[in-house]
């Protein structure tokens, strides 16, 4: 509720990640809440402590998370500086903290600036969003609309969304979330109403796909994938 209320909060703010991460790949989420005297929530800081061969991280943000730090500035020290805490605890050799906006780094935190998101504004129509396309999108969507592909919103349909999925991973060379994890993603996303799978067929054969998810007035797609015959 308190994510949920926040104008900056992101879907990767939200509790369900937790559990995706706990129950897909055994990971220790410890997600921070920071209250005042009078018992209010005040800010909210989600981790997860990653193992890995090379070494131990934590980060904010395992699966997504590009979203400022929920806080005011006295909760936000006292979350950071627990969040130091369970690092050296863990013995990690970083804590990585993804976030959107203008705000400096916090106090001995380095930032890189190495990666994007790109958004795209709906408009109050389906019509205006069709007239706000360049004509090469919509010379794209009516060729697509002649092949005879059809659209289904089916959980049935992961197994072969993920095929298509790890195709395209595999071709660039990028190593892929198992499908255990998108198995306990869709669930959360359908448990709370927060989302689902979307995939096209062409002849009865799933030729692409995306994971949608639902937050406030934004819509996203954190994964999708089409097959290159296609």
């Amino acid at each position: 509720a308190f994510v949920t209320a926040q104008a900056t909060s992101e879907h990767y703010h939200l509790v369900l990640w937790r559990g995706v991460g706990e129950r897909a790949y055994g990971l220790r989420a410890p997600y921070l809440l920071c209250r005042g005297a009078d018992g209010a929530l005040r800010g909210v800081l989600p981790l997860f402590i990653v193992r890995r061969p090379f070494g131990t991280f934590m980060t904010n943000g395992l699966f997504g998370a590009y979203g400022p730090l929920l806080a005011d500035a006295e909760a936000r020290a006292a979350l950071l500086a627990r969040a130091r805490e369970l690092a050296e605890e863990a013995r990690a050799h970083h804590i990585t903290l993804k976030q959107l906006g203008d705000d400096p780094p916090p106090p001995g935190y380095v930032l890189r600036d190495t990666s994007v998101i790109a958004t795209l504004a709906l408009a109050d129509t389906a019509d205006k969003v069709w007239r706000g396309f360049r004509d090469k999108t919509r010379n794209a969507v009516r060729k697509a609309q002649k092949q005879s592909l059809s659209f289904h919103e089916d959980p049935a349909d992961l197994a072969e969304f993920y095929d298509v999925l790890a195709e395209n991973m595999h071709r660039k060379g990028t190593p892929i979330y198992g499908i255990a994890f998108f198995r306990e993603l869709l669930a959360a996303l359908l448990k709370d109403g927060g989302g689902g799978l979307a995939v096209l067929r062409h002849e009865g054969r799933v030729v692409s796909g995306g994971i949608v998810a639902y937050h406030r007035d934004r819509v996203y797609v954190p994964f999708a994938s089409s097959r290159p015959s296609a």
